[in-house]
């Protein structure tokens, strides 16, 4: 079980916040996805990424908590057709129990949160493809010198 975000010894007892916070929902594969509200938030802190389920994504999807500490993510941008930004469907790729998922942030806060990433002291790379909703994995390639500082879930192993 991951501790709550103020039970952390950098949380809200200790004085410090976030460098930013989003509302968010979580894709997993293995579950049934919850659409057209927040069920989850997602809290960038130097070095690491807390997601915690909101009420509501506790009660409407198998929502669980995430700590993140690699020092690396990937921002992928989807979007429907090619050169249009809609729906704004930008999040970060996580590794869920082995398997790839994505932490997805509100529409307009894109920007927002590629600048609270590197802020934090992040690797970043950006990613936009068109598609529907579902994360992709990345190859090695396109990680570069990144490779070995993301989760292994998020690799495209063919």
């Amino acid at each position: 079980m991951i501790p709550r975000m103020t039970e952390m010894p950098w949380g809200s007892q200790s004085g410090m916040r976030p460098l930013a916070w989003y509302q968010a929902w979580m894709w997993q594969s293995s579950y049934t996805q919850a659409h057209g509200f927040s069920t989850h938030t997602l809290a960038v802190w130097p070095g690491c990424l807390v997601v915690e389920p909101t009420a509501a994504g506790r009660r409407f999807a198998a929502a669980m908590p995430l700590l993140y500490e690699y020092p690396a993510v990937v921002v992928e941008r989807l979007s429907w057709l090619p050169g249009i930004a809609f729906p704004d469907l930008t999040g970060v790729l996580v590794d869920i129990e082995g398997r790839l998922g994505k932490v997805v942030v509100r529409g307009g806060s894109r920007g927002r949160l590629t600048a609270s990433l590197r802020a934090a002291q992040f690797g970043v790379l950006e990613i936009s493809r068109v598609g529907w909703e579902a994360p992709h994995a990345v190859t090695a390639s396109h990680l570069g010198d990144l490779v070995d500082r993301v989760p292994r879930g998020v690799l495209n192993q063919f």
